[in-house]
């Protein structure tokens, strides 16, 4: 159905930029040292809907899937992971 000024949908299990989601746990090797995140279960089309585009790597596809072990991650991961 249409609806009136809705140019695109996608889902997420928390309300974006809001920093809502529940807490994990990541690291670059099985032995950490491990870093906790906010994370969030988002569709292919979550990142488009929003008009954020990625500064670099893929957007999910919907190949992706929890036994893939798929992530998409900020910057601010990414030097807290690697700078140590």
């Amino acid at each position: 159905a249409n609806v009136t000024g809705v140019t695109a949908v996608a889902s997420s299990t928390s309300v974006p930029y809001a920093g809502s989601g529940p807490l994990d746990s990541v690291a670059t090797a099985a032995e950490g040292p491990f870093v906790r995140v906010d994370c969030a279960e988002i569709d292919a089309e979550f990142f488009s809907a929003l008009g954020v585009p990625l500064r670099a790597g893929r957007s999910f596809t919907q190949a992706d899937s929890h036994a893939t072990h798929t992530a998409i991650v900020n910057e601010q991961l990414v030097v807290e992971l690697y700078s140590r």
